[in-house]
C-alpha cells in the first residue's frame, strides 16, 4: 500500500514540476503492458432489483482502495464493458467503479485487483443516504398488496389516523410494486410507526426502527422489513339521496341484525341495533359493526309535499350489506 502510495505522489510530483521524463518513469514503474477488461454491473439487494448492467459507469485503477487519488481511469460503454489499456505493476491495486442514476443515488464499489482479475466482474451497490426502512404489505392471506398505500409517521397516535378518511401527519408516503414492497431511505436515524391503506382495507400501525451504524458512513443499518397486515375496518358508510339524487341531510339510517327486524322501520320505535343521522351531504357513518358480518341497512326522513309532511323510507326494502364497501339508498 504505501509502495503505491509513493508512486502516486511521484507521478503527481512529476506532472507539478512538468517534468515529462518523470512522469513516464512513473507510469512504467507502476503499469506493464497488456490490457484489463471488466464488465460493471449495478446491484440494489435493499429493493430487490434486478442486476442490471451500467453504461458509462466510471471506473478507476488506483493505488489507494479509493478513487479520489486515482492514475488512470475509463468509462463503461452501453452494454457495461470496460477497458484498461495498461495493468498495475503490482498486486496492491484496487478497481474501483461509480456511477449515479437518474434518481441522483450514487452506486460505488471498491475491489482489489487480485479478486477482480479472478472474475472480472464489477457489482456496484448503491450508497443510499440515511436510514432505510423496507416495507412489505399483505392481506390476510399472506399474499402481496400491489398499489397500497403506505404512510410512515413518527408517533403512534398520528398513524392510527390511518382508519380515518384523511390520514394526517405522515412524513413520507409511497405505493406498493407487484411485490407489495415500498422502501424509504435518507431517514433520521429514530423510532418510526408504518401504516398503509388499500380501499377499504387499512392497517394497524406497526413500529420501526433506524439505527446508526457507522456516523461517518452515508449508509446505515435498518432493522427487520415491517410487514404490514391489512383488514377489514370496523365502519360502513350509508349515502342516502332522494328520487332526484339529491343527498338527503338528517334522515335516519338504521342498522339491523336480521330482515324480520328490518320490516319494524316503519314503526315508532324500530327494532334497530344502531342508528345515524345523514349529514349535509347525506352520509352517515355506522362504527362498531363486525368484519364479516351481515346487516341489513334501510333509512327514513320526512319530506313536505304540497305542505304535507310525508315519511318515506327505501322504497326497495333494507339492504344487506357488510363492511367490504359502501351502501346508498334512495327515498
Amino acid at each position: 500500500m504505501r509502495t503505491g502510495i509513493y508512486l502516486i505522489f511521484c507521478l503527481l510530483l512529476g506532472l507539478t514540476l512538468g517534468c515529462e521524463s518523470n512522469f513516464e518513469d512513473v507510469i512504467d514503474s507502476v503499469y506493464k503492458d497488456g490490457e484489463i477488461n471488466g464488465t460493471v454491473y449495478l446491484n440494489d439487494t435493499f429493493t430487490d432489483a434486478p442486476v442490471v448492467i451500467a453504461p458509462e459507469a466510471t471506473i478507476y485503477l488506483t493505488a489507494t482502495g479509493s478513487a479520489t487519488t486515482y492514475l488512470i481511469s475509463t468509462t463503461a460503454v452501453s452494454d457495461g464493458k470496460f477497458t484498461f489499456s495498461h495493468k498495475p505493476a503490482t498486486e496492491n491495486f484496487y478497481v474501483v467503479g461509480r456511477f449515479k442514476n437518474k434518481e441522483g443515488i450514487q452506486f460505488e464499489k471498491v475491489m482489489s485487483y487480485t479478486d477482480f482479475k479472478n472474475d472480472p466482474k464489477l457489482l456496484l451497490e448503491p450508497q443510499y443516504p440515511g436510514g432505510k426502512i423496507k416495507v412489505k404489505a399483505v392481506n390476510s392471506a399472506s399474499q402481496p398488496l400491489f398499489g397500497a398505500d403506505i404512510l410512515l409517521f413518527i408517533n403512534q397516535e398520528q398513524a392510527e389516523s390511518i382508519a380515518g378518511t384523511a390520514p394526517a401527519g405522515q412524513i413520507r408516503q409511497k405505493t406498493t410494486n407487484e411485490k407489495g414492497n415500498v422502501f424509504f431511505y435518507d431517514l433520521p436515524a429514530g423510532d418510526y410507526y408504518l401504516a398503509g391503506k388499500k380501499d377499504l382495507l387499512v392497517t394497524s400501525p406497526t413500529a420501526a426502527t433506524v439505527s446508526q451504524s457507522n456516523v461517518n458512513s452515508f449508509t446505515t443499518v435498518q432493522t427487520t422489513p415491517a410487514s404490514l397486515t391489512l383488514t377489514i375496518p370496523t365502519e360502513l358508510t350509508v349515502t342516502v339521496r332522494d328520487l332526484n339524487s339529491d343527498p338527503v341531510a338528517g334522515a335516519t339510517v338504521y342498522v339491523f341484525s336480521s330482515r324480520t327486524q328490518a320490516a319494524s322501520i316503519t314503526t315508532t320505535s324500530p327494532a334497530a341495533i344502531g342508528s345515524k343521522i345523514t349529514d349535509k351531504k347525506g352520509e352517515a357513518k355506522i362504527t362498531g359493526l363486525t368484519a364479516g358480518t351481515t346487516y341489513y341497512i334501510n333509512a327514513k326522513a320526512t319530506f313536505t309535499v304540497n305542505n304535507t309532511a310525508q315519511e318515506r323510507t327505501n322504497s326497495t326494502g333494507p339492504v344487506s350489506a357488510t363492511l367490504s364497501q359502501p351502501v346508498s339508498l334512495t327515498l
